[in-house]
């Protein structure tokens, strides 16, 4: 999960490695003015040739006052 202003500049600095889980994560981060993109991305590796399992994401949560 990672977080761009609006000029496409990384704002969230934690690195994001890939996990082998299959439990849910919890991703906070704190949001900064202005306009601000969220984005992931998955990856997989396939090297026992099963089947990929999706990425499913729960819930997405934006709490704050928005500005005009």
């Amino acid at each position: 999960f990672y977080v761009q202003n609006d000029q496409c500049q990384s704002t969230d600095s934690e690195n994001r490695g890939m996990r082998t889980s299959d439990s849910w994560s919890l991703h906070k981060v704190q949001l900064r003015k202005g306009s601000n993109v969220l984005y992931w991305r998955t990856t997989a590796y396939d090297l026992l040739g099963g089947a990929v399992k999706p990425v499913m994401l729960k819930n997405i949560h934006v709490s704050g006052v928005s500005y005009t």
